[in-house]
């Protein structure tokens, strides 16, 4: 048994033996992006100036339902997160593409915060949708996956953005019939912070968990969802 020194729960991840949460994999740079991961693999910094570069999460579903949350860093910072095909992301590792892009679904949709030109939007198949907000430094936007109906849903403070209820069903965006992972794509000088329910450097009030128990989310999964854990 080690005494500690000059750290606090914050510095702790929650994962054991039996069961780890996902996190960013840092183990592949797309489209040649400058990306640098901390945290455990919870927050990433892209520098690439080049084009959009994009990173997804270690575990890919196909079925049942799964959430997370991603802060917002800075108001106005142009970043975008949703979902993406899991064989497209596989196809684009070296190319330029950002969550939305593509009229076939494949490049899923992105939740598009920017804070400067009015509400922001989901993009979903090269077209913007607004949400009716405009997000602000601090602000938690929530991903609700379901891969038994093939939807993807966004919240932004917990309010379920263009009258989407993911707990019944209600709207959401089409997602394609096929293993789906959690993503992040910008360009140029941008920080994700996000939270699978692990680890995560978020700012966490309300420490709501998954109807199994897991994960510690600020605001609490719709019902039927769950943290990706193994």
């Amino acid at each position: 048994t080690w005494s500690l020194l000059n750290l606090t729960s914050a510095d702790q991840a929650t994962d054991t033996p039996t069961n780890n949460f996902t996190t960013l994999n840092v183990n592949r740079r797309y489209n040649g992006g400058s990306f640098a991961f901390t945290d455990g693999g919870t927050v990433l910094d892209n520098s690439f100036t080049g084009g959009f570069g994009a990173v997804n999460n270690t575990i890919r579903v196909n079925k049942g339902k799964w959430y997370a949350e991603f802060a917002v860093t800075v108001s106005g910072n142009v970043l975008m997160n949703g979902n993406v095909d899991a064989n497209f992301i596989d196809e684009k590792i070296n190319a330029d593409f950002y969550l939305g892009s593509q009229s076939n679904k494949t490049a899923g949709a992105g939740y598009y915060s920017s804070g400067t030109t009015g509400a922001d939007a989901i993009y979903y198949e090269g077209t913007y949708v607004s949400s009716g907000v405009v997000t602000s430094a601090d602000d938690i936007i929530s991903v609700a996956m379901d891969c038994d109906n093939n939807k993807v849903h966004f919240a932004v403070n917990g309010s379920w953005t263009n009258s989407s209820d993911p707990a019944n069903n209600t709207n959401g965006f089409a997602m394609t019939d096929d293993y789906q992972y959690f993503c992040v794509s910008s360009i140029g000088d941008r920080e994700y912070r996000t939270n699978f329910g692990g680890y995560t450097t978020i700012s966490i009030s309300s420490a709501a968990s998954d109807e199994n128990g897991y994960g510690t989310f600020e605001y609490a999964p719709p019902s039927g969802y769950y943290a990706i854990c193994t």
